[in-house]
């Protein structure tokens, strides 16, 4: 879906509802993401798929989108996300009891947030949720006005309407026991409250991967990852392709094609710290490259060349290196040393 209609589709205010902050575990978690039977190609597919939904529910769930007027249903998220409405091969990811639910990371929900609630100051407290107007519905005061409202929402997204909770929006670890206790009498130490050791993509930024096809959800998983990274290394991350491969769970073919991508649309910058690539280099003389991430701000509209690293042939590899051996031995004559004159 084109960026332009995404924003007016979910009314995006990039001034208020810009910052997404999304667990740093995530790409250990999902990395190992698979459909049984899948071709090797789409794998990467559903990783890429699930990080991007996640994404999006985190935001969705977060800026409260669930009452503009419209039904944001899974079809529309499949659409806003570069894929055809119908498309079945992420519903196992997705699906109420999917990969997802069976992961902790997302609950499927009928009670979903409607507004925010803000103490005296207008510090956010917490979420104006559905249930509260069924709550409020028989109170004398209010309950007119709330029972209207509560109509309204039922006729836009209907009675059995379900959204998908973004659990570590709440709860950081669901999977530890020794936590639940804590979660069950109240307390809550997810993203949303506490942002440590999270990285932060823009919503501009997931907009302009999803409106470009050459990006998509790869490119921007592939994107949040190195963004992440540099979070930690300042300086740039250091890391091969075969590393690299490991860590995201894409396959090194399909890294290598969008790394390209990322490179012409300025989304990313590749330091190679060698002269140059040759498949006879052995393993002490290859270095990784270091990869520098840009902000939204300095991405490019349309792709632009940018410098490669020079590829040799392994013919040209030997001669060079038959050429340094000159170099330093070709000068040097031979000496003839007799038995007697060896110092053992």
């Amino acid at each position: 879906m084109k960026f332009e209609e995404i924003k007016k589709l979910l009314d995006v205010n990039v001034d208020y509802e810009n910052n997404v902050y999304i667990p740093n575990e995530i790409f250990e978690d999902f990395k190992t993401i698979k459909k049984q039977n899948a071709k090797q190609e789409s794998q990467s597919n559903y990783i890429a798929f699930a990080y991007s939904y996640y994404y999006l529910i985190m935001w969705l769930y977060k800026y409260t989108k669930f009452n503009m007027g419209k039904c944001i249903d899974q079809k529309i998220i499949k659409k806003i996300l570069g894929y055809n409405a119908e498309y079945r091969e992420s519903n196992f990811i997705i699906k109420k009891n999917g990969l997802l639910d069976q992961m902790k990371y997302t609950e499927t929900v009928t009670d979903y947030p409607i507004g925010l609630n803000k103490d005296i100051y207008g510090e956010v407290e917490g979420y104006e949720m559905l249930s509260d107007l069924k709550i409020n519905k028989d109170d004398k005061e209010i309950g007119h006005d709330t029972k209207m409202l509560l109509e309204h929402y039922y006729e836009l997204n209907g009675k059995n309407y379900s959204v998908k909770m973004p659990v570590h929006g709440f709860y950081r670890y669901p999977n530890d026991e020794q936590m639940q206790q804590d979660y069950d009498n109240g307390d809550e130490d997810g993203v949303f409250s506490d942002i440590s050791n999270t990285h932060n993509i823009t919503f501009e930024t997931f907009m302009y991967c999803m409106d470009n096809d050459s990006i998509g959800t790869i490119g921007f998983y592939l994107y949040s990852y190195l963004k992440r990274m540099n979070d930690l290394h300042k300086d740039g991350y250091d890391i091969s392709l075969e590393d690299m491969e490991a860590e995201t769970g894409i396959k090194a073919r399909t890294l290598d094609k969008y790394l390209d991508i990322l490179k012409k649309y300025n989304m990313i910058n590749c330091i190679h710290n060698q002269e140059y690539f040759c498949l006879a280099l052995s393993e002490k003389d290859r270095m990784a490259n270091t990869y520098r991430v840009y902000d939204y701000d300095l991405f490019n509209d349309k792709p632009v060349a940018y410098e490669k690293i020079k590829i040799m042939k392994v013919s040209e590899y030997k001669k060079v290196k038959e050429e340094e051996k000159k170099n330093v031995w070709g000068n040097i004559e031979r000496v003839d040393i007799s038995l007697e004159d060896l110092p053992y």
